[in-house]
């Protein structure tokens, strides 16, 4: 029986195998198990806002407008002083002016300029674009 050895190397390889995928399966559980444990409670509609929404504040009162094309003639109506040019443009739906502290989601871009929808104030669900300077991500209403 000389040269008779046991063959320990499939054991060995099964042993590694089992460590190995030990090692896999508690590295898994503890990624799945860290992942859920910070997710926001999704009733939490204020955390999930913050993940998952670009919310913004109007930070002074503007106006916004309904078609891009617009926007210009607005800006030069304000620039010149034009009162009556804005105030048509606020009286047939072409314009609308934003109120400080309104909450928007934005929407969209065209061309640099946000679209946005109004989710406060006389506005609500209504799109516009508006200018990003008047926009921020702070909540004026907050403590």
């Amino acid at each position: 029986m000389t040269g008779y050895l046991p063959d320990f190397s499939k054991r060995s390889a099964r042993i590694k195998f089992w460590i190995v995928a030990g090692i896999l399966g508690v590295c898994m559980v503890i990624a799945i198990w860290t992942d859920v444990k910070h997710q926001p409670d999704p009733t939490d509609v204020a955390a999930f806002r913050k993940i998952n929404s670009p919310i913004r504040y109007v930070t002074q009162d503007t106006f916004g407008v309904v078609k891009f094309e617009d926007f210009g003639y607005l800006a030069d109506a304000t620039k010149s002083g034009d009162v009556k040019a804005v105030n048509a443009m606020l009286g047939d739906g072409r314009a609308y002016q934003v109120e400080h502290g309104t909450r928007v989601n934005l929407i969209g871009e065209f061309d640099g300029m946000p679209d946005v929808m109004a989710e406060t104030g006389s506005l609500v669900g209504k799109t516009f674009y508006i200018e990003y300077d008047a926009l921020s991500t702070f909540n004026p209403w907050s403590k």
